[in-house]
């Protein structure tokens, strides 16, 4: 029910999303950003940091309320999969300081997955992800959806 544009991009890291606020976000002056962002950071080469990710969060925030300083960015918090578990110490500390980051502004928000996400062993739950333990199915979507659809709805509507 609410319009949608996805400027996502495969493998961004948080600080290129913040970089390009410029071309995929500013020009369509959005009632509101929906973020997800940080899951490429924490691991690879030239991994971040949890403060890094935090870091790049609150570069994104900057530019994005630069020019758009009354809309509202909600920050989707990055979930816990198969593939990456082992990283899920860093990751649960990047939710963290971003989440008590948004309760500072009311602008901004935090949709925190985790327990859509986990199973009932505390692990990710696989049967929500793709064969590559990873990016999530049709399942694992769908429940994303019902998790973020209705905050965003009471939220604009």
């Amino acid at each position: 029910p609410l319009p949608v544009i996805n400027r996502g991009f495969g493998g961004s890291r948080i600080h290129q999303v913040a970089h390009y606020v410029d071309r995929i976000v500013i020009p369509y002056h959005p009632r509101a950003v929906v973020l997800f962002a940080g899951t490429n950071d924490i691991t690879g080469a030239k991994s971040k940091t949890a403060q890094q990710v935090f870091e790049g969060y609150l570069a994104f925030v900057k530019n994005v309320h630069a020019a758009l300083p009354e809309t509202p960015i909600y920050y989707i918090s990055i979930t816990p999969t198969p593939s990456r578990w082992k990283y899920w110490p860093i990751v649960r500390e990047a939710n963290h300081l971003i989440q008590a980051h948004t309760e500072t502004d009311k602008r901004l928000h935090f949709i925190d997955m985790t327990d859509t996400i986990l199973g009932p062993d505390g692990k990710p739950d696989r049967d929500l992800f793709r064969i590559d333990r990873l990016h999530p199915n049709k399942k694992g979507y769908a429940k994303w959806t019902a998790t973020i659809k209705p905050i965003l709805q009471a939220d604009l509507s």
